[in-house]
């Protein structure tokens, strides 16, 4: 099953966890361990495109449903 669309992403090694993150840092997803499971901070920058909340809802949504 394919949910959205593929695009260049890439992975850091972070302390606790893994940092994924977009070209030019326009989209972060810190990803850490948690007693139960994993806790995610997303993080984006505002402006353009991004700035419509139903993209930011889609991204959420697309994150809760990995976990």
């Amino acid at each position: 099953m394919v949910i959205g669309q593929s695009f260049d992403a890439a992975i850091n090694f972070i302390n606790g966890g893994y940092s994924v993150y977009t070209p030019n840092y326009a989209e972060v997803a810190d990803v850490y361990e948690a007693e139960n499971g994993s806790f995610i901070k997303y993080y984006l920058q505002r402006g353009g495109a991004m700035t419509a909340q139903f993209r930011i809802d889609k991204r959420t949504d697309t994150i809760i449903s990995c976990l």
